[in-house]
């Protein structure tokens, strides 16, 4: 019993480092996705910024239609 009593802190230990391990790679996946999403939206933002009224005109939009389309939320009215 000695032996088990002696084992159980540490293996609840490991288990709150491994818990914490887990959620630092959760979280660090988490924000490497939103930063790759925040870039691909910067990109389609500033490539569409640079047409010139006309060209968005024929493309049907307008320039405050720009950030929706690069959120991925527009909707042709």
């Amino acid at each position: 019993m000695a032996v088990l009593s002696a084992l159980l802190p540490s293996t609840m230990a490991f288990r709150g480092v491994s818990a914490l391990k887990l959620k630092q790679r959760q979280l660090s996946l988490q924000w490497q996705r939103t930063k790759a999403e925040r870039e691909r939206i910067f990109r389609i933002t500033q490539e569409l910024e640079r047409c010139s009224d006309r060209h968005l005109a024929d493309l049907g939009l307008s320039r405050a239609d720009i950030p929706d389309v690069a959120r991925g939320t527009y909707r042709r009215g």
